[in-house]
């Protein structure tokens, strides 16, 4: 890539879809366009968000994390929706994350739902 900036977030147990929020406002430039409110990287051409250790947020007791489901929604439909339930659209965004298999103590199965609409790669270490 000619210019690309890297936003990593490392997460924890207690992280949360609100982690990610804001760090695409740090990492992002807000712009009025004529589909609505679009997300841009404010340095480089691209934005790679990198999530390390993803599969470590703790579901909640339905078995769902929170994280896992606003990377869903921010794939699927290529934005989310902010409190005031306005949507806002990502653009020239990257996605990359890393874990450990879910066998490791600590570590959560990720859904379904999430992986199929992910590419995944497997490196053994």
């Amino acid at each position: 890539l000619k210019s690309a900036s890297v936003a990593t977030i490392n997460c924890s147990a207690q992280t949360n879809a609100t982690h990610v929020q804001q760090k695409l406002m740090e990492s992002c430039a807000t712009f009025s366009t004529n589909k609505g409110r679009v997300l841009r990287p404010k340095e480089g051409e691209r934005l790679i968000l990198f999530l390390k250790d993803l599969n470590l947020p703790r579901p909640d007791r339905y078995d769902t994390s929170q994280i896992i489901a606003f990377l869903q929604q921010l794939i699927t439909y290529h934005g989310f929706y902010d409190n005031n339930l306005g949507c806002i659209g990502i653009e020239k965004i990257q996605l990359v994350c890393s874990m450990n298999p879910a066998t490791t103590v600590g570590r959560h199965p990720l859904t379904t739902r999430f992986t199929a609409r992910c590419h995944l790669y497997y490196m053994n270490y």
